[in-house]
């Protein structure tokens, strides 16, 4: 993509806007309760390089299965696409009140109480690896919501936690991984005709692949 979005905060207000776009439209068509897929986006510097979004089929799959295919996914994408930074976008619960419902299971809780809110939450992690000493972060972005009637999102408060993410969140699996893989090295001047490869193999794990050119 064309627009260069060199500032964290600009990239994480695209994605976003976007995911509660994307939000709105699923609920529209499909109807209440219909949680958004995984989706993965991978920056190089400012530029927006691929989008990899989770299918439905492989939603259902285990949770042990959706992170290994996530981690697989964006391994790839950082040693083949060379990407500099990872968004994540999520579906999930948020406590309203955290003190409360300390160490216990929000996915049970929401049905029974009202401390509870879904969320659609957005994990940033990035890395340079030239500063020095060599930075690594993962910021958040959690949008809780409500359903309205005829099909219509009640957007909440925002909740922010730059550079903070993995202390925040109650499962932390997803940004250690996502810090952990941006480690990675770089494969340099990889064929055009392996990246295809690649993205093939993607297809067949599940997930929808949007490259663009930078």
């Amino acid at each position: 993509m064309e627009d260069d979005y060199i500032d964290d905060v600009q990239k994480m207000a695209l994605i976003t806007t976007s995911s509660q776009l994307a939000k709105e439209a699923s609920v529209s068509v499909e109807g209440v309760g219909e949680d958004l897929s995984f989706n993965f986006f991978g920056w190089v510097g400012g530029s927006l390089r691929i989008i990899c979004q989770m299918s439905k089929q492989a939603m259902r799959e285990s949770h042990p299965d959706r992170f290994a295919a996530s981690t697989h996914l964006c391994m790839a994408l950082r040693r083949y696409w060379g990407v500099t930074d990872i968004t994540m976008v999520a579906e999930g619960f948020i406590s309203l009140d955290p003190l409360t419902t300390r160490g216990k299971d929000l996915k049970r809780l929401f049905a029974n109480t009202g401390e509870i809110g879904e969320c659609i939450t957005i994990t940033h992690a990035y890395t340079d690896l030239r500063a020095d000493p060599p930075k690594q972060a993962v910021s958040l972005v959690a949008v809780p919501y409500a359903y309205g009637l005829g099909r219509k999102i009640e957007w909440k408060q925002m909740l922010a936690a730059p550079d903070d993410g993995v202390k925040i969140l109650r499962e932390s699996m997803y940004p250690q991984m996502l810090m952990r893989v941006l480690s990675e090295k770089i494969e340099k001047d990889v064929p055009s005709d392996a990246l295809y490869s690649i993205i093939e193999q993607m297809m067949e794990n599940g997930f929808e692949v949007f490259e663009f050119e930078i």
